[in-house]
């Protein structure tokens, strides 16, 4: 819907009448009607098109122009999907590399999923997160990897089940009994699944 199109153009263009031209005058007043509808109506289709290519109202063609203009390839995915890779794409074209810039752009991409972040020195993280499948983890290491500063060290710890199955250790020793080893916090006697690690480069 256009919101920005003037609707009162022939009263300004009469109120901008120089001082000896003000009043009653209707052969200028006539004229001057004829030529701001007719500016009217160009206009009103300047804004059609303008408002038409907003990222907000982009379909098909206009969005794939957008696409041309963020350098995010289509990729047969439907407008709507194409919508929110720009929108995600635009969010890491203005990253500068903080903190707040991967947490936007994780939130971005994992909605209501579950994550965490590490900070560690020296200009390292690690963002955890589980039960993704493998295109979120190859959309969302890309996207981390052209968000983070360079010069910094980054991981995605990810994997592909539910948290409640990744396999960490822990010592299960009884140093009073003589007792050494590990195993899985979650189930000591059966184990877990190792989660996969991913170094976040440009190269991605």
């Amino acid at each position: 819907m256009i919101t920005t199109v003037s609707t009162d153009n022939e009263d300004r263009a009469l109120d901008r009448k120089i001082e000896q031209f003000k009043g009653d005058k209707p052969v200028l007043d006539g004229l001057i009607r004829t030529f701001v509808t007719q500016v009217k109506d160009w206009e009103t289709v300047f804004w059609e098109v303008i408002n038409a290519r907003l990222l907000d109202n982009a379909e098909g063609a206009q969005l794939d122009i957008w696409g041309k203009l963020v350098a995010e390839p289509r990729e047969n995915r439907s407008d709507a999907d194409f919508k929110t890779a720009i929108r995600l794409r635009l969010r890491v074209q203005r990253s500068q590399g903080k903190m707040r810039d991967l947490f936007d752009v994780t939130d971005a991409l994992l909605d209501t999923i579950p994550w965490s972040y590490v900070e560690y020195d020296i200009a390292a993280f690690v963002i955890r997160v589980s039960n993704i499948d493998g295109t979120m983890v190859r959309t969302l290491s890309r996207a981390l990897s052209r968000t983070r500063a360079l010069g910094t060290g980054g991981f995605l710890l990810f994997s592909t089940w539910d948290e409640s199955r990744d396999f960490l250790y822990t010592s299960l020793a009884d140093p009073s009994a003589g007792q050494n080893g590990y195993g899985s916090i979650y189930d000591p006697d059966a184990g877990g699944v190792f989660c996969s690690v991913r170094l976040l480069t440009q190269g991605q």
